[in-house]
């Protein structure tokens, strides 16, 4: 069995390593809302209405890799956790984290809604 020097035995859960139970959870939980409010910020604060679209696409695509980047940061703190307490939730949640990433990933369709792009602009990204 592997020894960490803080922990003890890696994959038992002592009283020190007891908050990767819950930290992940909690982190996601945290990690999701707080995504979107600095994914929606971002647009609000650096788009223009009279910018040409690939300026826009430019500033869409900023923000969601500002918005995905929280939630792999708390994702990746679920799998790291579920390695050191050996505990099968944290991948649950690590599951959860990327369902949300997968489902956040962007089409046409809520990139013209997230960017109020006009008919003619939503055309040429659809080409």
């Amino acid at each position: 069995m592997l020894y960490t020097n803080l922990t003890g035995p890696v994959g038992e859960l002592t009283r020190e390593n007891q908050i990767f139970m819950y930290l992940p959870g909690i982190a996601l939980i945290i990690a999701f809302p707080g995504s979107q409010v600095l994914f929606k910020n971002h647009l609000k604060n650096n788009l223009d209405a009279s910018k040409e679209l690939q300026s826009k696409l430019a500033v869409f695509q900023t923000g969601h890799l500002l918005r995905l980047s929280v939630i792999e940061a708390a994702t990746l703190l679920s799998g790291v956790a579920s390695f050191v307490i050996g505990n099968n939730i944290n991948l649950s949640v690590m599951a959860i984290g990327l369902l949300i990433m997968t489902f956040l990933a962007p089409t046409p369709f809520k990139i013209g809604e997230s960017l109020n792009l006009s008919p003619n602009e939503r055309q040429q990204l659809n080409q």
